[in-house]
């Protein structure tokens, strides 16, 4: 029994482990655009960490881009751009699972 103790967590996360918590921004809009950011950093035990400066500034970014757009009429008329963003928590796991819930 000893010898099983440590793959306990390989066999959780192969038994359809699914991360606790979804972590995403919806922008309404007619049209939406996906877009994952590390808003927050990883953490050891499968959940996000603390926030992350660049993360939100890249999410910022993409906010004030997408109101500008939206702004401007003669660009894009009778369509309003949305975002639909995703909090990937700087893991490559964490992101892969947001990426097939935002599919679905």
């Amino acid at each position: 029994i000893m010898f099983l103790v440590p793959l306990l967590p390989f066999v959780a996360m192969s038994a359809g482990f699914h991360w606790p918590i979804q972590r995403f921004m919806n922008y309404t809009g007619d049209i939406l655009i996906g877009a994952m950011f590390p808003i927050h950093e990883r953490h050891p035990l499968w959940e996000c960490g603390h926030i992350q400066d660049e993360g939100l500034q890249q999410l910022e970014a993409l906010l004030f881009t997408i109101k500008k757009i939206n702004a401007e009429k003669k660009l894009l008329p009778g369509i309003k751009l949305g975002v639909l963003a995703v909090d990937s928590c700087d893991s490559p796991a964490y992101a892969l699972e947001q990426t097939m819930d935002f599919i679905k």
